[in-house]
């Protein structure tokens, strides 16, 4: 396109942002995700994480299901079709309502997730799905 770089010289994303504080990350300082290439096998459940709200870039924001289990960090999310879109970046909000920051994977499918979207944990998953436990958060 034709934007032209910040001062940090990345594109694009200052234009939403503002300007930037020292210290703050920015998504396009993390490592590109690229194209996750991961089908689940029916094996694994399926569990509603809750739609997609809003999406700036490459960041998308889910909020999750009031009262549901709150999702960690680097949990993966996945599309009805059963293929990846994304990896929760950041978790913010009420432990009861919670939202997440989500990097979406290069896939053009991914690419799709539009405002209203449902997104799915697999719930029985222990390498692409972590829990926030409570009991961490009150220490």
């Amino acid at each position: 396109g034709g934007e032209t770089p910040d001062q940090s010289g990345r594109k694009g994303f200052k234009k939403h942002h503002g300007p930037q504080l020292k210290g703050e990350i920015l998504p396009t300082d993390l490592p590109d995700i690229g194209k996750l290439s991961i089908n689940l096998s029916n094996e694994y459940e399926l569990e509603l994480c809750g739609k997609v709200t809003s999406k700036v870039d490459e960041l998308v924001v889910v909020e999750g299901l009031r009262e549901s289990r709150a999702l960690n960090s680097e949990t993966v999310l996945w599309n009805a079709d059963r293929k990846a879109v994304g990896i929760i970046y950041e978790v913010f909000g009420p432990v009861k309502l919670p939202y997440y920051s989500v990097r979406v994977s290069t896939d053009p499918e991914a690419q799709d997730l539009s405002v209203g979207t449902q997104v799915f944990y697999a719930s029985n998953h222990k390498d692409y799905t972590q829990f926030v436990f409570i009991d961490q958060i009150q220490k």
